[in-house]
């Protein structure tokens, strides 16, 4: 983020006498609330899918520890925990459902806006230089939100290959 406003303050020349700084400022400013919300997207993410992750090394911990004779496997456990990951799952994904909308659009908004900028004079491929940063994050979250989706897909089948096996 640093770097992005750097550079936009630089092609402003914001740093010398006669150049504007008003819209680095609002750059600064926008990109910061912007990062702010692909910051949160990824926070939220990650701790969707450690938890998916302990789920799953506990479910393997009680599976050898079953095969080693040292307890007795209780395979509905594993459903209902399951179940109340899901759950909670779902209210994340609920709730993270209208941050991604707005990254969505801001990203659109981004784009076009950066689209007019170049077509009133300003230098296109300086200025957007400045906003590759800032889209690379939008995508990484949009990335880690699917790896969420993906490792919950992944737990079925090793629920069923634990309750099929006992």
């Amino acid at each position: 983020w640093a770097a992005a406003v750097a550079s936009r303050w630089f092609v402003a020349n914001a740093f010398f006498e006669e150049g504007e700084t008003l819209y680095p400022c609002a750059f600064a400013l926008s990109s910061g609330m912007f990062m702010a919300l692909c910051l949160c997207t990824l926070h939220v993410c990650n701790c969707l899918t450690a938890l998916v992750h302990a789920y799953s090394s506990r479910a393997c911990a009680e599976r050898q520890s079953f095969l080693q004779g040292h307890s007795v496997l209780d395979t509905s456990s594993f459903v209902n925990r399951w179940n109340a990951i899901q759950a909670t799952i779902r209210k994340g994904s609920g709730a993270m459902e209208c941050l991604m909308a707005c990254l969505q659009a801001d990203m659109l908004l981004i784009l076009v806006l950066g689209a007019i900028d170049s077509l009133h004079g300003r230098p296109s491929l300086e200025h957007l230089a400045s906003l590759l940063p800032l889209l690379a994050l939008v995508l990484f979250s949009f990335w880690r939100a699917a790896a969420v989706t993906e490792t919950c897909t992944k737990v079925p089948p090793l629920i069923n290959s634990h309750v099929s096996e006992s």
